[in-house]
């Protein structure tokens, strides 16, 4: 597994100039546009392992470092404990112990942050923006939120218990 900064940059560029884009993710209706530096990598999601009962992820994703825990979320922001359309690829975000996987129907990397038009959320509405930097249009009849670098991580770190007692029941 590469890093997705390895997969995507051209070879005459900085990994620098790579990174200064987005990962635009596409679920359940919503689109959520990532920094690109956060992102450790991007897989197809077709083989997760089945969460155990009680855990809040969608599954588990094998891989050589160990299972990495894979979430779903709804077109709310929050956890999504099953699914309504099939999402076949995984965004691993950066993290401190280990990748934190999202799930995704659709992924597209969008190579320099102008490429995106960002409007910032409201003052008034900024509190309750959980990270959202502003809003984007990506298409005649869609909008993405647009997160700033570290918050979607922050925000499923909030959303979630963090599955080190699954690790070691699972694995240990």
């Amino acid at each position: 597994m590469q890093p997705v900064d390895d997969l995507f940059a051209p070879e005459s560029e900085p990994v620098a100039a790579a990174t200064a884009g987005y990962v635009l993710c596409e679920f359940d209706g919503l689109a959520i546009a990532i920094p690109q530096s956060d992102v450790f990598a991007i897989e197809h999601g077709s083989e997760l392992a089945a969460p155990l009962p009680g855990e809040n992820v969608i599954g588990w994703f094998a891989s050589t470092q160990g299972p990495w825990p894979v979430y779903a979320l709804n077109r709310s922001l929050g956890i999504a404990t099953h699914l309504s359309t099939e999402r076949s690829f995984i965004v691993f975000l950066k993290a401190d112990t280990w990748p934190l996987g999202i799930l995704a129907q659709s992924v597209r990397i969008i190579g320099n942050a102008t490429e995106l038009t960002t409007q910032q959320i409201p003052g008034p509405l900024a509190k309750y923006a959980n990270g959202i930097n502003g809003v984007a249009r990506i298409s005649a009849k869609q909008v993405a939120y647009v997160f700033e670098q570290h918050s979607l991580l922050a925000l499923l770190t909030q959303l979630t218990v963090l599955p080190e007692i699954s690790l070691g029941v699972r694995y240990g």
